[in-house]
């Protein structure tokens, strides 16, 4: 009897462990449906992208090639475009939102928001970003408050942008009296992140400029001076 019992509970933890090993974040990734709609929306964001899973310690790397976006397990810092630090449940809102291979608006700003101010942060660690003389040159201010709104102009996610100590900090939610404040749409968003991620691609001096000059306009359209 006793063998029996440790048999069936030998089994349960078998099952159990097999279950969450098919159930990683790479596997979750993996299992998006990649329709051309859901690889049009990604592309132009990156070409590998480093993730690291603050919950389960995963590091992921995700590579745009051909068309697709493979998910491969492993993260060398020096190999990708961006970093993000993202949870599972981040992955788990990806996945819900990809399901059936279509992005409509609504589902545009909740992944968008997933990734808002994860790529902020990240790209935010550009040295030509956060070069002090640089973000004078541009009229850049050094407290700024931005949000990610939906159709109905509530607020998905938001973060704070301060200069401070010769690099840009981001924090979640609004914080301080800002000098100017963003309200973008997830396409807003979006094209503001694959603009940039384009002008770090190119990493010239032409490319950077040839940005700014966009983004001045970018600006004007999204935002409000207080």
């Amino acid at each position: 009897m006793k063998n029996q019992v440790f048999t069936l509970l030998l089994a349960v933890f078998m099952c159990i462990t097999a279950n969450a090993q098919t159930n990683t974040n790479q596997n979750k990734l993996q299992a998006i449906v990649q329709t051309t709609e859901i690889n049009q929306f990604f592309d132009g964001l990156f070409d590998k992208l480093g993730i690291k899973v603050i919950d389960t310690k995963e590091n992921l790397t995700l590579v745009q090639e051909g068309g697709k976006i493979i998910v491969n397990a492993g993260l060398v810092d020096s190999e990708v475009d961006f970093i993000l630090e993202l949870e599972s449940r981040n992955i788990d809102n990806v996945e819900r939102f990809t399901s059936d291979g279509k992005i409509d608006a609504e589902e545009a700003t909740a992944i968008a928001g997933v990734f808002f101010t994860p790529f902020t942060k990240s790209t935010l660690k550009n040295p030509i970003l956060s070069a002090n003389s640089k973000r004078k040159a541009a009229k850049i201010d050094d407290l700024t408050h931005v949000k990610l709104v939906n159709s109905k102009n509530e607020v998905i996610a938001s973060h704070t942008l301060v200069y401070a100590a010769k690099q840009w900090l981001v924090f979640e939610g609004l914080v301080g009296n800002p000098q100017r404040v963003f309200t973008l749409s997830a396409h807003s968003a979006m094209v503001y992140q694959k603009q940039v991620s384009k002008a770090i691609k190119i990493g010239s001096n032409k490319g950077w400029l040839t940005f700014l000059k966009w983004w001045k306009g970018w600006r004007e359209e999204n935002s409000v001076k207080m």
